[in-house]
């Protein structure tokens, strides 16, 4: 009577954890983010992927905190690649001002 019992609270322990790992195999399979190529070349995908790395877009710039390191580092980035959207120069002074806090 003991052996059946705890064969069959095996038996459920084991259906429970592998119904718990397929639900989450499928909770983390739908917040897998599609990948598409990227070219180096383009500039609004260098724009995207920048924009992307430091978590802002084109109405929100990231974090803003020490405004004066942050002009610095966003004059320094327009000035080392033209190709780069205001937004984006923004972004990565921002980022930079963050990163002394």
């Amino acid at each position: 009577m003991k052996r059946g019992l705890v064969l069959a609270m095996s038996v459920v322990g084991i259906a429970w954890v592998v119904r718990r790992f397929r639900a989450a195999a499928r909770v983390e399979e739908e917040l897998r983010v599609p990948v598409r190529s990227f070219d180096p070349n383009d500039p609004s995908d260098l724009n995207e992927a920048i924009r992307t790395y430091l978590a802002s877009s084109r109405a929100n710039r990231g974090v803003r905190p020490l405004q004066e390191i942050a002009k610095h580092a966003e004059n320094a980035a327009h000035a080392l690649a033209v190709r780069l959207d205001d937004d984006v120069c923004e972004a990565i002074g921002n980022h930079v001002s963050y990163s002394y806090r």
